[in-house]
């Protein structure tokens, strides 16, 4: 699927949609819903669920390191040898949050253990985190929950699990037929959550369905200091095989560098707000090794012990998109039970019977000189500080690295990937 930018700039993008099936006992059942029936036609139907005020109480530090940690395991579950990989963490996490506010038993327990942190500590982080989040200067993004009832199935849906994803996730809630409109219509939804940049998540919706849950993730940013055009240049990429691909480099001056032992990185700004941060292994490390040696508590303190000195950095143009069903990496993960339809229990949802069919996770990434809408740069000298010193160091991609988009405050991966070789684009059609 080919997908072009509203102007040159570094943009990321992700969306994840969770489906939830019923076995065939269950679709017969018929209950109380606190959203009204008979609504044919789309609307946002949560006029009725005036979300409640939210008291945020876990220590965001402690937990950004769980939700780093977690990051680097979707990470590792989800890589196919030799590829190149791209997840949203927080993506999956607000779709997981949604299905887990309905979650019983061993089914829940599972998601909290994989998580490391409790459901009520999940969706207050993710509250908190919405809300911590900036718009910054130059970078937009956009956070989006909705929940899909099956008008036709006339199923029971719980209050207790519609209040909560409204409460803490802000989720709107639509009731529709899940006939060949609706396919459209959440597409539409998608594409307007997204800015244009993903109209088509879904091929079909099943009429078989009770629910569809989804989030959409978009980030888009000009970066803080465009690269000019003397700035880019040919090179060579060696891949973890020690293939040389030609590839096309970026090469400038930063002032934020990340060094541990095994890897080597820099931090290449969007705004005062946001970050490009890229890591390179040891070069006797396969990506595997590397990523195995991380852990949440690692790649943070690595992030947060950055030293303010001459980088001198090349990053090469890629473009990156993948979409994939996540229950393998879940169930990897130990999150299994949602899936199965006779262990999953989902009984805070609905009627009996619910498990998850399908996590489709689509994203979309690009990296490029431009990223920057005419007129629109403000200057931000003052927040740089006193100039770097000490000796300049040499960070240049031209191997498989990891790559993160982070917010500034909580050091959190909006975006996690492993560029094995820029020189492989996504297909278009």
């Amino acid at each position: 699927m080919k997908r072009t930018s509203l102007w040159k700039r570094g943009i990321g993008l992700l969306l994840v949609s969770a489906l939830l099936a019923a076995a065939a006992a269950a679709l017969a059942g018929c209950g109380t819903d606190i959203i009204p029936s008979g609504t044919a036609q789309l609307g946002n139907l949560t006029e009725g669920l005036t979300p409640n005020k939210v008291t945020v109480n876990v220590d965001m530090d402690e937990q950004s390191v769980l939700i780093t940690d977690f990051a680097l395991r979707l990470l590792r579950a989800s890589r196919r040898e030799g590829e190149s990989t791209l997840v949203s963490p927080l993506s999956v996490l607000y779709a997981l949050a949604m299905t887990a506010n309905g979650a019983e038993g061993e089914t829940k327990g599972q998601i909290e253990s994989a998580l490391g942190l409790r459901i009520e500590e999940l969706n207050e982080y993710l509250y908190g985190y919405n809300v911590m989040l900036p718009q910054g200067w130059n970078s937009k993004i956009g956070i989006a929950n909705s929940i899909w009832l099956n008008e036709a199935k006339q199923t029971s849906v719980k209050a207790d699990f519609l209040q909560a994803n409204v409460d803490y996730l802000r989720a709107d809630v639509y009731r529709v037929p899940f006939d060949d409109k609706t396919c459209a219509d959440i597409n539409g939804w998608v594409k307007e959550a997204t800015d244009g940049l993903m109209p088509n998540m879904l091929d079909e919706v099943s009429s078989e369905a009770i629910v569809y849950l989804i989030n959409a993730l978009v980030f888009e940013s000009p970066w803080f200091e465009p690269y000019k055009p003397e700035q880019v240049e040919p090179g060579v990429f060696t891949t973890e095989d020690g293939v040389k691909r030609k590839a096309s480099f970026m090469y400038s001056t930063e002032e934020e560098y990340f060094s541990d032992g095994v890897t080597v990185g820099f931090a290449k700004t969007f705004d005062r707000d946001y970050a490009f941060v890229a890591l390179l292994p040891d070069e006797h490390l396969r990506m595997d090794e590397f990523l195995e040696s991380l852990t949440g508590e690692s790649l943070q303190d690595l992030l947060a012990t950055s030293r303010r000195v001459k980088v001198n950095a090349s990053l090469p143009k890629f473009s990156t998109e993948s979409g994939t069903n996540l229950i393998e990496a879940l169930s990897d993960m130990g999150i299994s039970r949602l899936f199965d339809p006779a262990q999953a229990e989902l009984g805070g949802i609905g009627p009996g019977g619910l498990y998850i069919d399908r996590v489709l996770h689509e994203t979309y990434l690009t990296v490029d000189e431009y990223g920057c809408r005419a007129g629109a740069s403000t200057s931000v000298s003052a927040i740089l500080g006193v100039g770097p010193d000490g000796e300049p160091k040499t960070v240049y991609l031209d191997r498989p690295f990891v790559y993160m988009i982070v917010d500034a405050k909580y050091r959190v991966p909006l975006f996690i990937g492993t560029m094995m070789d820029p020189t492989v684009t996504p297909d278009a059609d």
